[in-house]
């Protein structure tokens, strides 16, 4: 499990120190909180990423994972992570102003304006993600409640590839424009489209449909 949430969590964190002394402000308790935003958020939607892309039970990766049950293994605990981070970044974006209330206004890094539709957009992005993440909260301790039967369980787990879309949404308006010009921008796009794609496949029933095999069972004429 760890085998691969580890590198993968280290490359993100990598790419995201690549560019964390190049904003303005630096040091600051303001662009603390930021970085700590755009982080939570950055392991957030990575983690949730590669869960969706494990759940497509790629053949290529049972050898090197050591089999199907720890590819299933790493889905499960990148997706609790994902949602653990998503819990951070909510309670990071909702402690803005208590740091505003110690250190006031000062120093704090306002955003890029942007035209009307781009402005609507990411308005949109950011009231949609507030709204899935409370859904993502809902579905991890329903998850966790071991009580809850897992026939029920099982349907709403196939909500998760809207849930992730509508995250991807938000994820995907709302990351800073010069990221994109920036190497955590390109492990951004492969990302989102990764798990978007992942998402599609889900939702359509095609995951696993390549390995399924026909095949007919034969009673011997002793059971007839």
């Amino acid at each position: 499990m760890m085998r691969m949430i580890f590198p993968f969590v280290v490359l993100v964190l990598g790419l995201w120190a690549w560019n964390l002394f190049a904003g303005p402000g630096a040091g600051s308790p303001w662009a603390v909180y930021d970085q700590s935003l755009l982080l939570s958020g950055l392991l957030s939607i990575a983690l949730m990423s590669l869960t969706m892309m494990l759940a497509l039970r790629p053949a290529w990766l049972e050898r090197p994972l050591g089999g199907l049950d720890q590819i299933y293994r790493t889905h499960k605990w990148a997706g609790i992570l994902a949602v653990v981070f998503a819990a951070a970044h909510w309670l990071i974006e909702m402690g803005d102003d208590v740091i505003e209330s110690i250190f006031g206004k000062a120093g704090r890094l306002h955003d890029q304006d942007y035209s009307g539709f781009i402005d609507t957009m990411r308005d949109a992005a950011e009231e949609v993600g507030e709204f899935a993440v409370y859904l993502l909260f809902a579905m991890l301790l329903i998850t966790l409640l071991r009580k809850f039967p897992y026939k029920y369980w099982r349907y709403l787990h196939r909500g998760m590839p809207v849930l992730y879309l509508l995250l991807a949404f938000h994820a995907a308006w709302l990351t800073p424009l010069q990221w994109w010009q920036q190497p955590i921008g390109l492990l951004m796009a492969i990302l989102l489209l990764g798990g978007s794609i992942a998402s599609g496949l889900s939702l359509t029933g095609r995951v696993g449909r390549r390995r399924q095999v026909r095949g007919t069972v034969t009673l011997p004429p002793s059971s007839l």
